[in-house]
């Protein structure tokens, strides 16, 4: 398999982020689907629905593993594990 440059794995980083805020705001904070998004894309990220919709399209995978794991304190240990400089209160 072909390494991924530096932007590729950026942009891997920054597409996994978005779908744990989507996990965070719509399971976590039980936000609607389109408030969720609005969050996303006029408040953390500043990226275009499409873009988000997209990235959550393909990375559906990682959200449906944050999906099953055990709520409360487990779940958002990982994600303040995994992504530190978040707020996940």
């Amino acid at each position: 398999m072909e390494e991924m440059n530096k932007r590729e794995k950026r942009l891997h980083k920054r597409n996994e982020v978005v779908v744990a805020r989507f996990f965070y705001w719509s399971d976590i904070k039980r936000r609607r689907f389109d408030d969720a998004i609005n969050k996303l894309e006029n408040e953390e990220f500043f990226i275009e629905y499409q873009t988000i919709s997209k990235i959550l399209s393909v990375y559906d995978r990682y959200y449906t593993s944050l999906k099953v794991m055990p709520r409360g304190d487990i779940v958002i240990k990982y994600l303040k594990d995994t992504y530190p400089s978040w707020n996940w209160n």
